[in-house]
């Protein structure tokens, strides 16, 4: 977890809230479900919205202990 959350705060935290409390300005991440992995990875690797697409800057491996981050604080 400590992988993820480091990556969540260097490059999420600014636009999705520190320690995944939402702003109100972007998704709410602590809403995303566990079969929404797919849905996850396409949207940061692509962007979606305002968010800027992430290929190229994070690992695979950065992007699965991002989401593992997530989903232990997750609200399900």
């Amino acid at each position: 977890m400590e992988v993820g959350q480091a990556v969540y705060n260097e490059h999420c935290a600014g636009c999705h809230g520190e320690g995944l409390r939402n702003p109100g300005s972007a998704f709410d991440l602590k809403l995303l479900k566990s079969g929404e992995k797919v849905r996850f990875i396409r949207s940061v690797l692509g962007g979606k919205n305002r968010m800027p697409p992430w290929k190229g800057v994070l690992e695979d491996s950065e992007i699965e202990s991002l989401w593992l981050y997530i989903r232990e604080n997750a609200e399900d």
